[in-house]
């Protein structure tokens, strides 16, 4: 279904939570919806109009280049490198020095001097990335996501380091960790690596660099540490990351998954050999070329060159847009293989040739796509 209210410019990015929805138009302007269910932001019928989307004050004259939402707070980063943030404080994620909420958009002081390409957020925590190739975190340190060698939380960014003078391109940030992915497409993890979700445990075969007094153990580590999976290092371009999986995307257009696939969320076939929590290629989208990954809290979807729409993982409240049942569920509880969500291709149109991916989102149980005609 299409976004609820929205008749401006075509979308740049998109970011959700659980309680919040953020778009950036192509001019640099931000749209945002407010709900208690997120679920209620991206309904198609006429509805309550506070649902319709406004401007976030305090960013007039702002132009946006990327947004990134956590549970209750939000990060604004500008084309000059400025990042800005408001909402709930309390875990120190605003970056602004101290616990306090913030109600409109304010300037991180911190990182003023400092050119800023690229941010991300998870549940409690923020990382950002500098044009000099440095990584900063802040907010809540629980099980080292933070990537500064322990566990605790901080309310002012802190410069994180990679091993081997590694230089940093973006971050992805996830409910309980953190992946960055370098100039050389190499990942990095720090964080929960429950199920493996961070490919740091050598058990599967995948062999760490404890990147100079990193804490690792088979459920975390406080540094970020080199996951020497050889299938993606040197060509990572993306990754993602759900509850318990997480999902790799290739220059080469390939995806790679691993971690826990009690919903089949991995979207792939396991043996002793192939165990989930191994790194391992999704061999039935292998002759397809993925130019867009997502993951929700159990599930993945995928965007192909030609437009073509896949997921796979739990279908529980419309995950995967599959058909309901008379008593209001999904027809199935899980998908274990990737398929064509065919009523989100039917909603682009005959035009669909025609367009491009510009972002693809999923976060808890919702996925947001916005495509732009050539």
């Amino acid at each position: 279904m299409r976004l609820h209210g929205y008749t401006g410019s075509s979308l740049a990015a998109l970011h959700v939570s659980r309680s919040q929805l953020l778009a950036v138009s192509g001019n640099g302007g931000v749209r945002a919806w407010k709900s208690s269910h997120v679920k209620q932001v991206v309904r198609s019928s006429a509805g309550d109009p506070d649902w319709l989307p406004t401007r976030v004050p305090n960013l007039e004259g702002v132009v946006v280049q990327e947004i990134a939402c956590g549970a209750s707070f939000s990060i604004f980063r500008s084309d000059r490198g400025i990042l800005m943030s408001c909402g709930n404080g309390s875990d120190g994620c605003l970056g602004h020095g101290d616990y306090d909420d913030c109600k409109v958009p304010r300037i991180v002081q911190s990182l003023l001097e400092l050119e800023v390409t690229h941010v991300s957020a998870g549940t409690t925590h923020v990382a950002a990335t500098t044009r000099d190739g440095d990584v900063y975190t802040w907010g809540c340190g629980d099980k080292g996501r933070l990537g500064l060698g322990h566990d605790e939380g901080t309310c002012v960014p802190h410069l994180a380091k990679l091993p081997d003078g590694a230089r940093a391109v973006s971050t992805r940030c996830t409910d309980d960790g953190t992946f960055v992915i370098t100039s050389d497409r190499k990942l990095y993890a720090c964080g929960s690596n429950r199920h493996n979700k961070a490919a740091l445990s050598e058990k599967y075969g995948l062999s760490v660099d404890d990147g100079k007094g990193g804490v690792v153990s088979a459920e975390e580590a406080h540094s970020f540490l080199l996951v020497k999976a050889p299938a993606v290092q040197g060509a990572v371009v993306d990754a993602a990351a759900g509850v318990a999986h997480t999902a790799v995307l290739t220059a080469e257009g390939h995806l790679f998954t691993f971690g826990s696939n009690t919903h089949g969320q991995l979207g792939r076939q396991t043996s002793p050999g192939t165990p989930p929590e191994k790194p391992s290629l999704v061999t039935a989208l292998q002759d397809c070329v993925i130019r867009a990954l997502s993951c929700g809290d159990n599930f993945t979807t995928a965007v192909t060159k030609d437009l073509h729409v896949w997921g796979w993982g739990k279908t529980a409240e419309g995950r995967l847009a599959q058909p309901m049942s008379k008593s209001g569920v999904a027809a199935k509880s899980g998908v274990a293989a990737p398929i064509r969500l065919t009523a989100v291709e039917e909603g682009l149109g005959s035009l669909k040739q025609k367009m491009e991916v510009k972002a693809l989102t999923s976060r808890y149980h919702v996925t947001l796509l916005a495509v732009r005609q050539q």
